[in-house]
């Protein structure tokens, strides 16, 4: 399958699978840590019909995805996707994303889910904006400490999020009635290299507020341009 200059290969060779290694190690900056993903693991996701995507441009690996299903009926569970960062801003994420959503069409897959840190308010706009991927639940610590340039000592808290495929990729309208609003920084990584107090402290205040008003029955609706998640009150 093309895109615009794009071309998406179901990785099928170690190789295939060490290359996207690589890819996501530079792309999270690992330097001597752990990989985000080992070679042999996704080969074995790869073998056992799980997605395993490598995204070329020109001939060049720019971009891959690795995905999993969980138990039957359940959605496909997106756990890494990375963009090399010199194409950065240039649509290939979205490129992605639309990848992985026909690739589960053409399999009856018609949910998709993944984790990201709630504090970057990018990841936050293109899921529930671009794509309309809302979170449905709030995990503290998710990975536990992660520790890489990306994260720094910040505990590994994560939204899941649920993107319905069926769906035309795009924000939901708003509902009506009473909405509450929680900010996050405009630039969170840029925060935990320059001040990580101030970082952890956004950290904790968010995770109490969104973990509160989804316990009292409110729901994830959208981000807004303010750099603020948009609640609504769940009706019965």
């Amino acid at each position: 399958m093309t895109g615009p200059d794009l071309e998406f290969v179901d990785a099928r060779t170690i190789d295939d699978c060490a290359a996207l290694v690589h890819l996501f190690d530079r792309v999270w900056d690992v330097g001597d840590g752990p990989s985000v993903i080992d070679g042999s693991t996704m080969m074995a996701l790869a073998s056992s019909g799980n997605l395993v995507t490598s995204v070329y441009q020109d001939g060049v690996l720019v971009s891959g995805a690795v995905g999993w299903f969980g138990p039957p009926g359940a959605p496909l569970h997106s756990h890494v996707v990375g963009v090399d960062a010199a194409r950065a801003g240039r649509g290939v994420g979205y490129a992605v994303k639309l990848h992985q959503r026909q690739w589960c069409l053409d399999r009856g897959v018609t949910r998709m889910t993944w984790t990201y840190d709630p504090l970057i308010a990018r990841n936050a706009w293109f899921n529930a904006s671009k794509l309309g991927a809302l979170p449905v639940a709030y995990h503290p610590n998710h990975y536990g400490a992660l520790r890489d340039p990306r994260n720094g000592e910040d505990p590994s808290d994560r939204l899941l999020v649920s993107w319905d495929l069926e769906r035309s990729p795009g924000p939901w309208p708003l509902p009506a009635g009473d909405l509450a609003y929680v900010e996050v920084p405009s630039d969170i990584e840029r925060l935990r290299r320059d001040d990580p107090a101030a970082a952890s402290t956004w950290r904790h205040a968010t995770r109490a507020a969104m973990t509160g008003l989804l316990a009292d029955g409110w729901r994830v609706v959208g981000f807004d341009m303010e750099s603020r998640y948009v609640f609504a009150k769940e009706t019965v």
